[in-house]
């Protein structure tokens, strides 16, 4: 744990273990043999030797390359990543040095090369595939109006592809036009599609959390793997099977379908924190709401993929049991009931919410506008109380007298602390 100075008669714990990763997303084989693993949260791509574990920043956080959601390599070892957040495409070749080839992608996810040529997709309702022009010309509408594609590939018979995450399939199309073919439906929302060395699909279920092998020829699947939901990528190291998680979780998966944790998950944003009504801790992480665990591990209470799920998650008060009032990235305050897998809107319009507290009658959360105020909303339009009042959330337990905190940045832990007590 780094140094912290605690006030005299305090004492310091950590809760939950630090991450290595800024939570896992793209991953590709590098030409070096090494897994290039994209970060969105912490703007950062890593490089892992499975072999021993050791971690390689390739494009450090606080970079060029901003929010990287995936990564591919061409034959010059050149690495080009989208950048989901700021709808960017950009390339970091060998020498380090980066630049941007376009700008104006939304939600810039999927890609993939193939003999010289750049795919790339929009993970976005109505999104598009397109390729690159790689002498800087517009790009190519191969397909639009797609359902939320996600990380593609090229099959040996030389079609593109790729998840259609809102139709909950998996499509292909010739790369040199033509119309899309379904090859696999009902499926537990695809976002990855990679190919084995017998050219069967390999494709991650984000909300099941299975592993499929899916015949391309027959659509006939296979469970490779379950896992837990939030699983992001996949690679192959030769005939070795690697997996991504939101969480930062790398796993290897055995032909025999045994699991290997290459590296660990954590905590990938945690931004608030509170005591339930029966004294556990939980930690709202974004696309996770968890209950903490006495041994420092974590119970996944909802994610993202969740039925009644309210949304990214960024401030969270228990309001009874197994009741929570939340804050999302969306701007909305809603009631959340995870046992019983469903939220109910509260408020909405706000810009960037973080925190929210119990008042009397009503709830209070910071938003970060302009100048930042807190924001008073019960079932009526909220008013704005005091300008730059936001700041960092801290949760008291009644029933124990600590005080609970998170770290409110990728890779983050939360901690607790207490008086001790005097002779």
């Amino acid at each position: 744990m780094p140094a912290i100075d605690v006030a005299p008669g305090w004492r310091l714990h950590r809760v939950t273990a630090p991450s290595r990763l800024f939570g896992a997303n793209g991953l590709r084989t590098g030409p070096d043999g090494r897994i290039y693993i994209a970060q969105v949260t912490g703007s950062q791509i890593s490089a892992l030797d499975h072999h021993t574990g050791e971690l390689e920043t390739a494009s450090p956080k606080g970079g060029d390359i901003v929010a990287p959601d995936d990564v591919a390599f061409d034959a010059a070892g050149n690495l080009y990543a989208t950048e989901v957040m700021d709808g960017r495409v950009s390339v970091r070749d060998t020498g380090g040095r980066t630049r941007v080839l376009r700008d104006d992608v939304p939600s810039a996810n999927g890609i993939t090369f193939h003999r010289g040529r750049l795919f790339i997709g929009e993970c976005r309702e109505g999104g598009r595939l397109l390729e690159f022009d790689l002498a800087g010309g517009p790009p190519r509408v191969l397909l639009d109006n797609v359902p939320s594609p996600n990380a593609m590939e090229v099959g040996p018979d030389g079609l593109l592809y790729f998840p259609a995450m809102g139709a909950n399939e998996i499509w292909r199309v010739d790369p040199d036009g033509g119309e899309p073919q379904c090859v696999a439906t009902g499926l537990g929302v695809p976002d990855s599609v990679k190919f084995d060395a017998r050219g069967h699909i390999v494709s991650t279920q984000v909300a099941s959390g299975q592993v499929l092998r899916i015949d391309p020829r027959s659509g006939e699947q296979r469970v490779l793997a379950q896992l837990n939901p939030g699983l992001d990528n996949c690679t192959f190291v030769g005939d070795r099977l690697f997996v991504s998680n939101f969480t930062g979780e790398i796993t290897e998966i055995s032909p025999d379908g045994t699991t290997r944790s290459v590296l660990p998950g954590g905590l990938n944003w945690p931004l608030d924190l509170a005591v339930g009504h029966d004294g556990r801790l939980y930690v709202a992480d974004g696309t996770y709401f968890y209950a903490a665990l006495p041994d420092g591990g974590l119970h996944t209470v909802g994610m993202l993929f969740s039925p009644g799920y309210p949304g990214f998650l960024r401030g969270v008060a228990a309001s009874g049991p197994d009741e929570f009032v939340v804050t999302t990235s969306g701007g909305q305050i809603s009631r959340y009931r995870p046992q019983a897998s469903e939220s109910e809107v509260l408020a909405d319009g706000f810009d960037q919410l973080y925190g929210i507290a119990p008042g009397r009658p009503a709830w209070w959360s910071p938003s970060w506008a302009p100048a930042g105020c807190c924001r008073c909303s019960a079932r009526v339009p909220s008013r704005c109380w005091r300008p730059g009042c936001a700041s960092r959330s801290v949760s008291r337990s009644a029933a124990t007298g600590r005080l609970w905190w998170p770290r409110p940045e990728p890779g983050g832990w939360s901690g607790w602390t207490a008086r001790r007590s005097t002779p």
